[in-house]
């Protein structure tokens, strides 16, 4: 038979008794926690987006993911306990993503060991994938690496998707990103790439 659900990406805690992971038992992956002595699961922030790649921070306090949504891909930080989410990135695109070679965008990011601050490589539609690295305590991330060549490196070159959605053929709601040249109007029909994801 066919999985009910799927559960990846699994973290040990400091401690070394509880483990964080990604399940989709609701049919979003969202990030878990299981406590390997008592056998109990807790969901940590149950909501109808995708939360990948959680890990713990070095001294177990907090818990940082990637969040996608609408093809956004953002850092938050939320204390392992329970408690509000708040997103660390603070760059549309791609902050994170998925570290596995199979899926795309390609992705990732680590704690310090002093769990204050979270490298990360970001990319988006105007911008290669570097390193930028966001403090807890600060509002702005920095960009650490710059791989975009020189004569690039005007953001207004390019263009930012429309998020789209259609029906696929056996009735499933399939998202799908769309670039437009620049300047088109829609009656005129100009070429189009569609990015599945």
């Amino acid at each position: 038979g066919t999985p009910r659900f799927r559960e990846s990406a699994p973290f040990w805690a400091p401690d070394s008794r509880q483990v964080v992971y990604a399940s989709d038992r609701s049919g979003y992956s969202n990030v878990a926690i299981l406590d390997t002595e008592k056998g109990s699961n807790r969901n940590l922030n149950a909501e109808p987006v995708d939360q990948l790649s959680p890990r713990w921070s070095p001294d177990g306090s907090n818990i940082a993911y990637v969040r996608n949504e609408n093809a956004q891909f953002n850092i938050w930080v939320m204390p392992s306990n329970g408690g509000p989410a708040r997103r660390i990135s603070d760059r549309d695109g791609v902050n994170g993503g998925f570290e596995a070679e199979t899926a795309s965008p390609l992705g990732m990011f680590d704690w310090s060991p002093d769990g204050k601050k979270i490298a990360f490589t970001h990319s988006d539609p105007g911008m290669t994938s570097d390193l930028w690295i966001a403090s807890l305590d600060q509002p702005r991330a920095v960009q650490i690496t710059n791989s975009m060549p020189p004569e690039l490196r005007r953001n207004s070159r390019f263009v930012w998707p429309d998020v789209t959605s259609y029906r696929s053929f056996d009735g499933l709601e399939v998202r799908a990103l769309v670039y437009k040249p620049r300047g088109t109007k829609p009656p005129t029909g100009h070429p189009a790439l569609l990015m599945f994801r």
